[in-house]
């Protein structure tokens, strides 16, 4: 499984709980390993390290891409 790092701070992603937001990528990606940090302890910015199939041959901003695209679905 190919892994990232990433640092979100998409507004869609605002005020949930890093839980919440493990959630959301589990719930999509289903094999995917995720942790997910509060830097500021505001719920304004995360880093997040995720490992998923999902990512074989993709490049890094694809990758990116494919974590904002589960937030924009609201």
């Amino acid at each position: 499984m190919k892994s990232d790092m990433i640092w979100i701070t998409k507004s869609t992603m605002k005020y949930m709980t890093p839980e919440q937001i493990s959630d959301r990528i589990k719930l999509n990606w289903p094999d995917s390993l995720v942790e997910i940090h509060d830097l500021t302890g505001t719920r304004d910015h995360y880093h997040a390290m995720v490992a998923a199939g999902i990512f074989e041959g993709k490049s890094v901003i694809e990758q990116h891409r494919l974590i904002y695209q589960i937030f924009e679905k609201e």
